[in-house]
């Protein structure tokens, strides 16, 4: 399910629950990934 949801929210996971930053990622990118990953959190705990 949370790959699912991932994937839903345009988040790839290339190892499973490991998520990597790179030079590449701004702070703007950090925070909106921070956002959804919260999204998710929250469907799951209702």
């Amino acid at each position: 399910e949370m790959g699912a949801a991932l994937v839903d929210q345009e988040i790839i996971s290339v190892s499973g629950s490991r998520f990597y930053t790179c030079m590449l990622h701004t702070d703007e990118i950090v925070d909106q990934t921070i956002a959804k990953i919260d999204k998710i959190c929250q469907k799951i705990e209702n």
